[in-house]
C-alpha cells in the first residue's frame, strides 16, 4: 500500500493499493523513484526524468534556493541552500544577530525567557512542550547545515533530499503563523 506521496501528505486509504491516485492524494514517491537500497534500479537518465516530477518543496522560498539544484541532482547542495534559507528567516524574523544554537537558543526558548519568536501562548505544560519541541527542529536544521557546510560526504539520494527539503519547508511555514515579540 503506497502511504508516502510527493506532497508530504500520507495516504491512509485502504482502497489506495495501486498506480491510480485518489482525488486526495498526489503521486506517490514510490511511483516515482527506486526502492531505497536498490539505487541501481535505473539508469541516471530515468532517474533524473522521474525526479524532476518531485516539487523541490512545499514552500516557495525553499523552492527559489533549492529547486534547481534538486533537480540537478546536487542534493547536498540543495539541503544546504534550504537549510541557510530557514536560518535566515529566523533571523529576520527574530532581529537577532546571532548564529546556530543561540540563534536558536535565544529565538525560540522559554526556559527563563520570553521566546522572541512563539508558536502557542506558552500557558500550559503542552503548550510550552510544543515550543520546546519545535524548537529542537530548528536546532536540527543547525545541526544539519554545519554537517553539510563541513564535510564532504558523498550524497546522492534524492528520496532524504526531499525529506530534507520538506522539512526546510515545514519550518518555513511555522515561521509564518508565528508571533514575534522582540521586546526582552
Amino acid at each position: 500500500m503506497h502511504r508516502e506521496t510527493v506532497c508530504s501528505e500520507f495516504c491512509d486509504r485502504a482502497d489506495h493499493d495501486g498506480p491510480s491516485h485518489p482525488p486526495h492524494c498526489s503521486v506517490c514517491v514510490d511511483d516515482i523513484l527506486p526502492p531505497a537500497g536498490n539505487p541501481n534500479f535505473f539508469s541516471f537518465a530515468a532517474l533524473e526524468e522521474r525526479t524532476s516530477l518531485i516539487p523541490p518543496a512545499n514552500h516557495s522560498a525553499i523552492a527559489q534556493v533549492s529547486g534547481q539544484l534538486f533537480r540537478d541532482g546536487h542534493y547536498k547542495q540543495a539541503a544546504l541552500e534550504a537549510y541557510i534559507r530557514v536560518i535566515d528567516e529566523v533571523k529576520r524574523k527574530s532581529g537577532l544577530a546571532l548564529d546556530g544554537d543561540s540563534l536558536v537558543n535565544r529565538a525560540f526558548g522559554c526556559e527563563n525567557q520570553t521566546p522572541v519568536i512563539q508558536f502557542n501562548t506558552l500557558q500550559t505544560d503542552a503548550e510550552r512542550d510544543e515550543q520546546k519541541g519545535i524548537m529542537f527542529l530548528f536546532k536540527g536544521i543547525v545541526g544539519l547545515r554545519n554537517s553539510k557546510a563541513h564535510s564532504n560526504r558523498f550524497f546522492n539520494d534524492p528520496r532524504r533530499a526531499h525529506e530534507y527539503l520538506a522539512l526546510a519547508g515545514l519550518l518555513m511555514r511555522l515561521l509564518e503563523i508565528a508571533a514575534v515579540s522582540r521586546t526582552p
